[in-house]
Formats: C-alpha cells, structure tokens, sequence
C-alpha cells in the first residue's frame, strides 16, 4: 500500500464528505519533488502574483542577487530575506 493510499485511508476516516471525494477520484497522485518547501513557497508566492513570465523572470533576479562572488544563482536564506532592505527588493 502506498503512503498517498495511507494517507487518503486516513483522511476518509476521519470526515464522510472526504471519504465520497476519495472514493470518487481515488488517492492523491501527485508526486513529491525535490524542492525544499521553503523554496516552493517563495516559487508560489512568486507566481501568484504575477503572470507566469515575469515571475520566473523576478525569481531569477532573485538568485543572481544573493550569487555569492561570482557563485551560481541561488535561493537566498529565510534570514538573508529578512535582512534585504525593501528598496533591493523592490529593484
């Protein structure tokens, strides 16, 4: 049996309405990534926002900002976030 099996199990237990749902379109198929979900919830912030285009461009602008010495982009840290001045930001 598969953890999404498990898990829609679980919640059809748990609330009768669910349970029909369940029943009717199955388990969850969705397949985890690898992304760590800090940085799905800075993606999907991102793309809520704006239209798809310019939000791949926003976050790419974001990776090459905390590059570090030439580095590859990346994803800056919760803190390093916090501590960016809105005015980068909004650059």
């Amino acid at each position: 049996r598969s953890p999404f099996q498990a898990a829609a199990d679980a919640l059809a237990a748990q609330d009768e309405k669910l349970a029909v749902a369940i029943s009717a379109v199955g388990p969850c198929r969705l397949v985890p990534t690898d992304r760590p979900p800090y940085e799905a919830l800075l993606n999907a912030i991102a793309h809520q926002q704006v239209h798809g285009a310019a939000a791949k461009a926003i976050l790419g602008r974001m990776h090459a900002l905390y590059a570090r010495d030439g580095a590859a982009p990346r994803w800056p840290t919760p803190q390093e976030l916090v501590d960016t001045p809105e005015a980068t930001l909004r650059g």
